[in-house]
């Protein structure tokens, strides 16, 4: 699946910068509102989708940027209840 941001909620100053608050919700909205998910999958991580080096290198401040997220999505554990713990 891609999708992308809209420029208004795509608001980094640098095509590698961290991803905002906005963006991850946003993204975040984007893969649960796929409907490929089930209920129980639960969030790793989101994460900036580095752009190519030559676009990086090409990039001049004030130029749109075409930010992308990837996101690492896993079931739940099939019981909450269960505890763990390192030794």
């Amino acid at each position: 699946m891609t999708d992308t941001l809209t420029p208004p909620t795509a608001t980094a100053d640098h095509p590698l910068a961290m991803l905002s608050a906005a963006e991850i919700t946003r993204a975040g909205e984007i893969v649960l509102g796929s409907g490929r998910l089930p209920e129980s999958a639960r969030f790793v991580h989101l994460v900036l989708h580095e752009p190519q080096k030559d676009a990086v290198l090409a990039w001049k401040p004030g130029d749109p940027i075409d930010r992308r997220v990837r996101a690492l999505v896993v079931p739940a554990p099939r019981s909450t209840s269960s505890r763990w713990s390192c030794r």
